[in-house]
């Protein structure tokens, strides 16, 4: 008779703990279809109803106390460094900001960026810069 009471007992618990395991792995699966649509990627804009295409860089955008970036909005810019300055071009592509410079002995380079409020930030493999845009 024992053995019945704790079976009975089991049956319940069981039956309270099968939906619960259906939900976790409900909620699991819908998460992994998530990351899988959005392959990991955040949105790179966070200007409100603007996308990147809609985005025109322009303006000084400094990186520390020597090196500033000046973008003119139609893909001309201008470097600045405490010794020197290098112009260049460049293309912005979805999230790809692509920089050419006119003289080789600045290197050329393509960064993912996004923008926050005033920041332009700009990753290249484990390195992340952050420009913040003077005021004018």
């Amino acid at each position: 008779m024992k053995y019945k009471a704790e079976h009975k007992g089991k049956q319940r618990f069981g039956n309270v703990l099968k939906p619960i395991v259906i939900l976790v792995l409900s909620l699991a699966l819908l998460l992994c279809v998530f990351l899988v649509l959005h392959n990991g990627k955040t949105v790179p804009a966070k200007e409100s109803n603007k996308t990147l295409d809609d985005l025109k860089v322009s303006g000084m955008y400094r990186l520390d106390e020597i090196t500033a970036y000046e973008f003119d909005g139609n893909g001309k810019g201008v470097m600045y460094t405490d010794v020197s300055s290098y112009a260049f071009e460049y293309k912005m592509e979805k999230n790809k900001l692509s920089i050419d410079f006119e003289n080789e002995v600045a290197t050329d380079k393509t960064y993912d960026f996004s923008i926050d409020g005033n920041v332009l930030i700009l990753k290249s493999g484990e390195q992340t810069y952050r420009l913040v845009k003077e005021t004018e």
